[in-house]
This record gives C-alpha cells, structure tokens and sequence, in this order.
C-alpha cells in the first residue's frame, strides 16, 4: 500500500512538472495557454526565412507569435501565414502585416495598425507587405559599388600593365634618378632654410636697428611732407613770376641801351676811353721804367 502511494505521488509530481514545463515555454514565447488567443492570417509570394514562433510586433512590442506556415492550395506561389496575438488589440482593417528583419537576420511579423474604424475579427487575413530590413538596404546599397569598385580595380590593373610596358629600363632609372635629386633639393632646401633661420637669430640685433632707422626715416620723410604741405605754393609762384617780369624789363631796358647798363652794352665810346686810358697808363709806367729819376725825386736829410 505504502509503495502504491509513494508511485501516485511520483506520477503526479512528474504531471504537474509537465505542466509547468509546457506552461513555462510557452509562457517565454510569450504564448499563454490558460485562454484561446485570436488568431489571424496573412498571405505572402515569399516569407524570407520567416519560421514558426517567430514574434509578432506592434510599435516594437510583442503581442505574439507565428503559429504556423503553408502553401495556398488554391495558389502555390503563395504561402500562408498563420499568426496569434495574446492581447486584447483591435486591429483596424487596413492593418498591414509586414515580414521585417534585424542586424542578425531574425525574421518577425511587423503590424503596422491602420486608421480604420471598423476592426479585424479572429481569423481574417491582413494586407501583406515586406519591410526591406536594414541588411537588405546594405546590400542594396553596396552591390552598384561593388560593381563600380570591380571596375576601378580593372582599370587600374590595365593601367600598371601600360605603365609597365611603356616604362623600359633606362626611363625607370632616369625616374630614380629625378626622384633622388629631388629629394636632394628638399634637404639643400631644409638647409638653407636653417641657415636663414641662423642668420636671423644671429642678426637680430641689427634687424632691429635696421627697422628702427627705417622708421625714423620714414618718420622724418613724414615731417618733410607735413612741412611740405604747409608750404604757400601760390605766394611763392607770386613771387617767382614777379621777379622773372622785373628781371625781363631789365634785360628788355639793357637791349634798348636805357640806364648806365644799356650805355655800357649799346655805347662804345666809354669802351674807346677806357681803352685809350689804359694805353697811357702804359706809355707812362713804361717811361718811369726807363727814367724813373725825371719823374720821382728823393731827397735825403
């Protein structure tokens, strides 16, 4: 009796383990199975991998999960997505169940509620739709490139095979040798330009005088010019034209022989006399030469 009570109490415990088990996993999957869920339809050309308990989404949420996947018999291009929502939603009737992927490539049904007043009953069909997934876009994206990029690489290798060719031995080392002259007159560069950079330190002090005396120069070109601007050009022009008609009539007045200056350059009697004076000058100084005792007479006390 005591090991027959000890099996039942063995059957049950394994039971209500059971139970729980199947509770539990279906509980994960976010299925209950305390109460009937609502379950609606959808029909897809291509289900991209989509599997059975899937999730099913609303604004990212959970409500559910796939419950099963099928050929149409009336159509065998298409397949038929059966689905359970675990919550009470209404679901408008221009509802639109798209197949949506993530980074990982997990499938889920994506319901995007419509506006419509009038809502879905258990067991419609909702419109159908893919959503491209991001990997998809990648792909989408990426493949032109890939295609242009194959292109580039192409291209390229024809072009170093042309270089190759056109490129022979002696025009290969006359390349080396621009390159090493080349770097030759970067380093004579960097040298000189350090050599400048000593010289300026070296001659810093008389920079510096240099540039003061020039801005002493340049200070006193400046006090000449302000002096310059202050001078009265219209009185000094006055004068200057003053002078020049005083110094025109008196060389018009020495042409017309008027005053002592025009006598003396139109009248060569005083030059006669002048002349005729200094020749008895002459006679004279010549015969006190000769005589001087006829003409100058000493007398001694």
């Amino acid at each position: 009796m005591e090991n027959k009570n000890k099996s039942i109490i063995i059957a049950l415990s394994f039971i209500v383990a059971m139970v729980l088990f199947v509770w539990g996993f279906n509980f994960l999957k976010g299925k209950t199975i305390l109460h009937n869920q609502p379950y609606y339809y959808a029909v897809y050309e291509n289900v991209g991998g989509l599997q059975q308990a899937n999730p099913v989404l609303i604004n990212g949420l959970a409500v559910g999960q796939v419950d099963a996947l099928h050929f149409n018999r009336n159509q065998n291009r298409t397949i038929i997505v059966k689905f359970s929502i675990n919550t009470d939603i209404a679901i408008p009737q221009n509802s639109i169940a798209y197949i949506a992927s993530d980074l990982l490539g997990s499938k889920s049904i994506n319901i995007v509620l419509g506006d419509s007043a009038i809502a879905l009953k258990a067991g419609d069909t909702l419109n159908s739709g893919i959503d491209a997934g991001v990997m998809e876009i990648v792909k989408t994206e990426i493949a032109p490139l890939k295609d242009k990029f194959e292109v580039l690489l192409s291209s390229i290798d024809t072009l170093v095979v042309n270089l190759n060719s056109i490129l022979d031995e002696d025009m290969k080392t006359n390349l080396e040798k621009s390159v090493s002259g080349f770097a030759a007159t970067v380093n004579n560069l960097e040298k000189v330009s350090a050599d400048v950079h000593t010289l300026i330190d070296t001659e810093k002090g008389s920079l510096s005088t240099v540039i003061n005396n020039l801005e002493v120069v340049t200070n006193n070109f400046s006090d000449i010019s302000d002096s310059l601007t202050k001078v009265n050009y219209v009185q000094i022009m006055g004068s200057l034209e003053k002078t020049i008609k005083e110094l025109d009539l008196l060389l018009s007045d020495i042409n017309n022989g008027v005053g002592s200056a025009g006598l003396l350059m139109k009248d060569d009697s005083l030059y006669q006399n002048i002349n005729e004076t200094a020749a008895s000058l002459q006679k004279l100084i010549d015969a006190i030469k000769e005589n001087p005792k006829k003409y100058i007479r000493v007398k001694v006390f």
